[in-house]
């Protein structure tokens, strides 16, 4: 049963490339996979030093999302990538949650070039980004104990297909 859904819309205060979107969408994956407590600890601290077996595992698939993430928002998919939705629940067909990033890009310089300020969020941003995570989306009541046998699923919506490597495939 579908509780709640969230449109995110992140203002770093200046326009930010394909680069700069791909980590709003990484950074928006990792506080919901933490503030719903599918994971233990925060994402960051897992990657950098898994313990467990299901961290070692989580830490693996994790950064084989991201990796693939990271391939599909370069420069050559900029005027395709529309949003990046989020479904959380037991099931993509009957989510619990369903989170959405808008992909609005400025500074458009050709479909393959990007804009000469182009750069990846300075630290300072990606705290921006985490506050207005944490504080605007991720402050609604949700039921923790829900998160125990939860799964998460990430879809980029594109308004044609998308350019990446050939050995990227869909796995678990």
């Amino acid at each position: 049963m579908l509780t709640s859904t969230h449109c995110c819309i992140i203002d770093i205060g200046r326009c930010a490339c394909i680069h700069g979107r791909f980590q709003a969408a990484d950074s928006m994956l990792q506080c919901i996979l933490y503030q719903r407590a599918v994971v233990p600890a925060l994402v960051g601290q897992i990657l950098a030093c898994p313990e467990t077996p299901q961290e070692r595992r989580f830490a693996q698939n994790y950064s084989k999302v991201r990796e693939a993430l990271k391939e599909v928002f370069r420069s050559h998919n900029r005027d395709s990538i529309r949003q990046v939705v989020i479904l959380f629940g037991n099931s993509c067909l009957l989510p619990r949650e369903i989170y959405s990033i808008q992909v609005d890009l400025c500074g458009i310089q050709g479909p393959d070039v990007c804009h000469p300020d182009c750069s990846e969020l300075t630290e300072k941003e990606l705290r921006r980004v985490s506050a207005t995570l944490l504080f605007d989306i991720f402050g609604t009541n949700f039921d923790m104990s829900a998160a125990q046998a939860t799964q998460v699923y990430v879809f980029v919506q594109a308004s044609s297909s998308l350019r990446f490597p050939e050995n990227l495939m869909e796995e678990e």
